[in-house]
């Protein structure tokens, strides 16, 4: 599509160069294929595409249109009727593909023996002349095979009786050939070192010759009919080839996922490949704790400790191909299992062993800490949110398990409608989580049955560079903080070693039960939601690539900033002046939020308390 819209638009192309001349113009035919399961109106949109720049390119519709009408040889809206067209599109929701196809294929066939008619029959002859060419083909192969079987006793029987007819010298190394002998590729050839074989005299050639001019002869006449048989398809058998060919494809085997050509794209970008649908990579996350700059906001949630935890996948296909996705587009895609299945322990052996190889070749980045290096060599976590859709593998319960049986933690995460044109600033993921939490305290207030209670949830952790927040549960992750019981510690961190206690005793005994209050443990204050690192680890180093830094590092409750990029206090003066800003600001929006959504997907949050937390500064 993008060499046709560069056609399209390139000046120095002529317009409409597909027109030619009248009678040389090109028709086009295209079939598309979509499902309205994801979105009824985006059903084919590249085969739509496609064909509406190639009419706009000078080609014209391949079947014949009435002249009453000649709108009815396209739809563009994907909707097909009974009348064949040139661009029709198969639902495969609807289930239609097949009939459609065969609609639009029936009048393509019609199209093209309309037009040899036009042009004096030569493509009638080429189709009906060749109706039965896989018949002739076989009959002739048939009858080849019938003329060697019964020539084969006569050639037998002149090798074995065959004698020297000449008495001129012969070379005994050469098997006494005659010199007189006029083919040397029948059975005397002076360079012949087979010494069973005798010289051959002038009328056993000449007999020889014969019948290798008519064998030649009827091979190649063979081969001539062999090459047109092949060569030319009877268009009324299409149809019958290509359901064929589906069948076999059916009652084949399994296919291994990825294809050569994905396998290529997919190591480009940095994947370890495992077996025939898994894989690793290292994440980034890994490597930058590995040199003390800060982990991910699992770290900051849960206490994972980033350059032990292991990216993979054990299916790199998924279902969509979202354009919110901030992975490459370059896996297989399928929405239901259909590909050869690896065994569950061999993924697991492997990835821990091809993760630990690549950790192995960290050691010469810059800055890489020895300690935790070392440590790195042990893999605890298992981060399941690699590309691909992992629970697509039929046999996910045991390869957790498996992981489990490891002292590996899993993690399982899912994907998110946002792209880089809604992507939110850290400030108004807090926002929203502050107005759900209210949304939630009422429902809570609204009340009902006793065990239908909305639980109580609060904010618990932030982690500012992943832009996000935890909500956690009060009754399952808050106990009263010792030190002034009027306030809250939050416990969302994981004991893991205990877990994986617990979970190696429910395994041994199904009996016995455990909740998440037996392994939580207490979130330290660097993590906790407010806290003036924001979710950065104190013992790591803040790393900014491009130098970018807040402006304001500090602000008051309703968002007036008091400190300075280097978090010193700002002059009164210039806080009275940014106050006097945001009153002004407030005028023109109000108090409230206020969401904009648009036809795109992109959300914009306006709030008056907000225009000051996104500004940077470089330094």
């Amino acid at each position: 599509m993008e060499s046709l819209e560069e056609i399209e638009n390139d000046w120095r192309v002529a317009p409409e160069p597909l027109r030619v001349e009248e009678e040389r113009r090109v028709r086009v035919g295209v079939f598309g294929m979509g499902s309205s399961a994801y979105d009824a109106e985006t059903v084919g949109k590249p085969a739509k595409h496609v064909f509406s720049r190639l009419l706009r390119l000078g080609a014209r519709p391949l079947v014949a249109a009435k002249p009453s009408s000649r709108t009815t040889t396209t739809t563009g809206s994907g909707k097909n009727d009974k009348k064949s067209k040139s661009f029709m599109i198969g639902d495969s929701e609807a289930g239609d593909a097949d009939a459609v196809f065969d609609q639009w294929a029936g009048g393509v066939v019609e199209s093209v023996v309309g037009m040899g008619k036009e042009r004096g029959g030569a493509v009638v002859k080429t189709v009906r002349g060749n109706k039965s060419g896989m018949a002739a083909k076989n009959k002739k192969q048939q009858e080849k095979q019938k003329r060697q079987q019964q020539q084969l006793p006569q050639q037998q029987e002149k090798e074995q009786g065959a004698e020297c007819a000449c008495n001129k010298e012969t070379n005994t190394e050469s098997a006494g050939c005659c010199k007189e002998s006029k083919y040397e590729s029948d059975a005397c050839c002076k360079e012949s070192k087979d010494e069973s074989r005798g010289c051959c005299s002038t009328k056993n050639n000449d007999v020889h010759e014969n019948e290798s001019s008519t064998d030649s002869l009827s091979d190649d006449d063979d081969d001539e009919d062999d090459d047109d048989a092949s060569d030319i398809v009877d268009l009324e058998d299409m149809g019958t080839i290509m359901n064929d060919q589906t069948l076999d494809a059916k009652s084949a085997e399994p296919k291994e996922m990825v294809t050569k050509k994905q396998a290529k794209a997919l190591k480009k970008e940095g994947y370890k490949l495992i077996g025939t649908h898994s894989a690793v990579k290292l994440c980034r996350w890994t490597k930058h704790q590995l040199r003390g700059r800060g982990g991910c906001y699992k770290h900051t949630h849960y206490g994972i400790t980033s350059y032990q935890c292991m990216e993979a996948t054990p299916s790199l296909a998924c279902a969509n191909k979202c354009v919110f996705c901030w992975r490459h587009h370059k896996n297989p895609v399928g929405r239901e299992w259909r590909w050869k299945t690896d065994d569950p322990k061999m993924i697991v052996r492997a990835a821990i062993q091809t993760h630990v190889g690549m950790i192995k070749e960290t050691r010469g980045i810059p800055g890489i800490q020895l300690d935790r290096w070392e440590e790195a060599h042990r893999v605890r976590h298992c981060a399941l949110s690699l590309v691909g859709e992992p629970i697509m593998y039929p046999r996910i319960n045991e390869l957790l398990q498996e992981l489990h049986d490891r002292k590996i933690s899993t993690f399982l995460s899912d994907a998110s409608n946002l792209n880089m044109t809604n992507t939110p600033w850290h400030h108004e993921v807090v926002e929203f989580s502050k107005r759900l939490l209210q949304e939630l305290k009422a429902l809570r207030e609204q009340g009902g049955d006793a065990d239908d209670v909305l639980p109580e949830y609060d904010l618990a952790c932030e982690h500012k560079h992943s832009c996000s927040v935890l909500l956690a549960r009060v009754d399952q992750f808050a106990v009263p903080d010792p030190n002034n019981p009027t306030k809250r510690k939050w416990r969302t961190w994981i004991d893991y070693d205990k877990f994986q206690d617990l979970a190696a005793r429910h395994t041994a005994d199904p009996s016995f039960k455990f909740g998440v209050e037996d392994y939580v443990a207490d979130t330290l204050e660097w993590a906790v939601f407010g806290a003036n690192e924001e979710g950065f680890d104190p013992t790591d180093n803040r790393h900014r690539r491009k130098k970018k830094h807040p402006k304001y590092a500090r602000f008051d409750e309703d968002g007036v900033p008091t400190h300075d990029t280097y978090d010193e206090p700002l002059p009164y003066e210039e806080i009275i002046k940014l106050k006097s800003m945001l009153e002004q600001k407030k005028m023109e929006l109000g108090d409230a939020s206020t969401i904009t959504e648009f036809k795109s997907g992109e959300k914009r949050i306006e709030d008056a308390s907000l225009m000051f937390r996104g500004l940077v500064v470089i330094r």
